[in-house]
């Protein structure tokens, strides 16, 4: 049972991220808030996010379900940090 409410609760949290990672990558590469490749990234990570998410339904894709998380961790610090270290760009 634990198991299952695990499964459920790593494809809700990539749906999340999907979302987040998404929005951040649209954004930089609409109005060039961030660097080119960042939001490259994010558009990519932001795939891996929608299939790892499928771990809900495909016991198949559920041992990849920590690969995207780790990645959407790793790319949100990186992004914090870009904000962190040009706070204007995060103004205008």
């Amino acid at each position: 049972m634990f198991y299952t409410v695990w499964q459920f609760l790593q494809g809700g949290i990539l749906f999340g991220l999907l979302l987040t990672v998404g929005a951040t990558a649209a954004v930089s590469l609409r109005h060039g808030l961030f660097a080119r490749w960042v939001g490259v990234v994010g558009v990519v990570l932001a795939a891996v996010s929608f299939a790892g998410s499928f771990g809900i339904a495909y016991s198949s894709v559920a041992g990849l379900v920590g690969v995207p998380l780790s990645l959407d961790t790793l790319f949100i610090l990186v992004v914090s940090v870009f904000m962190w270290r040009t706070p204007e760009v995060g103004v205008a």
